[in-house]
């Protein structure tokens, strides 16, 4: 009798139960898969809730897409299409042009800070990162009289695990996932939300100083983060810190922050803007949300946090 005198009441217990019996249903019939490798130096995982013959699909399509990049893009393997490239063997084909122009307006703007013509820079401090011991002031400056000669010499490291995500996101967006959470090497991007209850997704942000993270960044549908540090390689040297991040004006490690982490639409944005950023600074914020907006957090020596930039994300802080 009383559900009669509350019609609006017994309309709401219908859309829930009917939420519930669909959402339940709905998660039953789209199993999830997680795959992981190891590819581009980095391992990888890859989590999402699809139908089984797409997801069946894209399991056998994603190892083997990696397994491509990773040897087509290699520095250090001297019959890779990079390497060939660079020896002036083969032109740029339409994918590598395609890098290329996604990272161009981002070397304008730099300043020189964000080059990727920095292979004989690379190969350089890849030895001395092996030796831990810094290379010869004169081997920097052979390697730095390089960088931007008529022919390129590329390495691609600073946006290859950004592509790969973004990859990914595009395949299992047109087999149509749900929801997936992309995590190459630390460069994320996520599709759709975590689940029914909860529409964001928590993505913690490491310290680089210590144990633990610092907080994390609730990513909403597409956005992408990935992070640029001085701690996975490196080594402590007459009391200074040498690292992978290297700043193509000077030819030596930047040295101004432990890490930055970047938030954009995409993952191979914020790949590029993570190390842009970690050399750059925050001074060249405004010019890069000319380009795109982004949310940019930056860790200095002393442990101190900043964040710049538009887009929006919200970050919450431990």
């Amino acid at each position: 009798m009383w559900l009669r005198r509350f019609p609006s009441l017994i309309a709401l217990l219908g859309l829930l139960i009917g939420l519930v019996l669909v959402t339940g249903g709905y998660v039953k019939a789209l199993p999830e898969i997680t795959l992981e490798g190891f590819a581009m130096d980095s391992y990888w995982r890859v989590s999402a809730l699809l139908p089984q013959g797409p997801g069946q699909e894209f399991s056998l399509w994603l190892p083997g897409e990696l397994e491509r990049l990773d040897e087509r893009y290699d520095l250090f393997t001297p019959d890779s299409y990079l390497s060939r490239f660079n020896q002036g063997e083969v032109p740029a084909d339409e994918e590598l042009q395609r890098l290329l122009s996604k990272a161009e307006p981002f070397v304008a703007l730099s300043g020189g800070a964000y080059q990727l013509d920095i292979a004989s820079l690379t190969q350089l401090w890849k030895d001395a990162l092996a030796k831990e011991v810094p290379p010869d002031p004169a081997q920097v400056e052979r390697a730095l009289s390089e960088v931007g000669e008529d022919h390129l010499q590329l390495d691609l490291g600073s946006l290859l695990k950004g592509y790969a995500a973004d990859l990914a996101y595009a395949n299992l967006k047109a087999a149509g996932a749900k929801r997936a959470l992309i995590d190459m090497g630390g460069t994320i991007r996520v599709l759709g939300r975590p689940s029914f209850w909860r529409g964001n997704w928590r993505v913690g942000v490491r310290n680089p100083q210590g144990s633990g993270t610092l907080g994390y960044f609730r990513l909403q549908n597409g956005q992408a983060i990935a992070t640029s540090g001085d701690y996975e390689r490196g080594f402590d040297y007459q009391g200074r810190r040498y690292h992978h991040l290297l700043d193509p004006r000077t030819g030596y490690p930047a040295g101004e922050y432990r890490a930055v982490t970047v938030v954009t639409e995409d993952a191979l944005t914020a790949d590029i803007l993570s190390t842009l950023l970690f050399v750059a600074g925050p001074e060249v914020i405004s010019q890069v949300e000319e380009v795109v907006p982004c949310r940019a957090l930056f860790v200095d020596k002393k442990g101190k946090i900043e964040i710049y930039g538009s887009l929006n994300v919200e970050w919450v802080k431990n």
